[in-house]
């Protein structure tokens, strides 16, 4: 897991949006089990909003045990941060705090208690999880696949892009794999009016370049993903979402009512990716001209205008500047991206080298 940036500064993750360049795809064929299920024509994706900016968003709460590790933020709202329940949080109480840090998050932990913006941020962002819930569950599609496998998937099924619809419990049973299959660009939404249970140790897997942030649960009812199950996409439930012991999902998770993680993973920061060769910002210019093999001087950071160019969001420049003892640098990877991080043992002033990292998109 990422170090967790000390300064207090606000971060915000990579947007969960999915990309606006679509695809069409032709038919290919029958649903049945086992074999692969298409679509014939593209579809929009699912405006998260300001949800994107979450890994966890819930109106009820988010509990956990320990063990859990969250890459993104965690938001509840209208309740206050104190249905933060199992993250030791740093201020463990919200006061003039704007969020709270766990060592279990790489990024911020926000309630509606903790100091203004956060309470209109996150009220703003619990109105567009519900319009993006409303919009996947009610998506209209003339080529829509309707009660496949009566809700109960085969050991192993093929999904190929598209909008898929159940009037009732969906389930994947132990051990099974799904596999996502399409483009980077590709989009699925899966409508499920009853409860959507992911079994034990079952896999949700990406091929061909399908991508997490394109993969939309719309389900009525509860989530469960079973022990040591692994999941893809976004995850919008009208009621809550349970993550089992070991379980793990790329992708985000937002609920109606209340989230449970059980030493659960989740990461909304999969386009993150390091740079095998060490480099270096150029503190000057503020951008990524001019790197070398060391990193040097008293404050590591982008100038303001690039910072407000690349991420559109208000600058956070104490965010790039090392501290004493065990510092780090951050390196922006992208509009609405999550900080990466590394720690280092050294004094301010001196020499960082062998580790950098940026977005993979840019």
């Amino acid at each position: 897991m990422p170090t967790q940036a000390s300064t207090g500064a606000q971060q915000e993750p990579r947007s969960l949006r999915g990309t606006r360049t679509l695809s069409k795809n032709t038919v290919a064929g029958e649903a049945s089990s086992g074999r692969t299920l298409s679509k014939k024509t593209a579809i929009d994706p699912v405006d998260l909003g300001t949800a994107g900016n979450f890994a966890i968003l819930s109106k009820s709460g988010v509990s956990t045990t320990p063990g859990s590790d969250v890459c993104g933020n965690v938001g509840t709202s209208p309740i206050a941060a104190t249905a933060l329940t199992g993250f030791s949080l740093t201020p463990t109480t919200a006061g003039d705090a704007e969020f709270s840090l766990s060592a279990m998050v790489t990024g911020n932990l926000y309630g509606a208690s903790h100091a203004a913006p956060t309470p209109a941020m996150l009220s703003a962002s619990v109105s567009a999880m519900e319009a993006a819930y409303t919009d996947a569950a009610g998506r209209a599609d003339p080529n829509k696949k309707v009660e496949l496998f009566a809700g109960s998937f085969p050991a192993t099924a093929v999904l190929e892009p598209g909008v898929y619809k159940w009037s009732s419990v969906v389930t994947v049973p132990v051990g099974g794999t799904v596999t996502f299959n399409g483009s980077s660009t590709d989009q699925w939404i899966m409508q499920i009016a009853g409860n959507l249970a992911i079994g034990t140790n079952a896999n949700i897997l990406l091929t061909n370049g399908a991508k997490a942030e394109n993969i939309f649960w719309a389900v009525a009812g509860d989530i469960a993903v079973g022990v040591d199950a692994h999941a893809e996409g976004i995850f919008l439930t009208y009621t809550m979402i349970a993550m089992k012991t070991g379980s793990s999902l790329n992708g985000a998770l937002y609920a109606q009512t209340a989230v449970t993680l059980d030493a659960a993973t989740i990461s909304a920061c999969g386009n993150n990716a390091a740079i095998e060769a060490p480099q270096t910002i150029n503190e000057d210019q503020g951008d990524l001209t001019g790197w070398n093999q060391d990193i040097t001087g008293p404050a590591i950071y982008e100038t303001e205008s690039f910072y407000e160019t690349k991420r559109r969001r208000q600058k956070r420049g104490d965010l790039y500047t090392p501290q004493s003892g065990n510092s780090f640098v951050v390196i922006p990877s992208g509009c609405q991206t999550n900080m990466i991080s590394k720690s280092f043992t050294g004094n301010e002033g001196g020499t960082i080298s062998g580790w950098a990292a940026f977005d993979a998109d840019d």
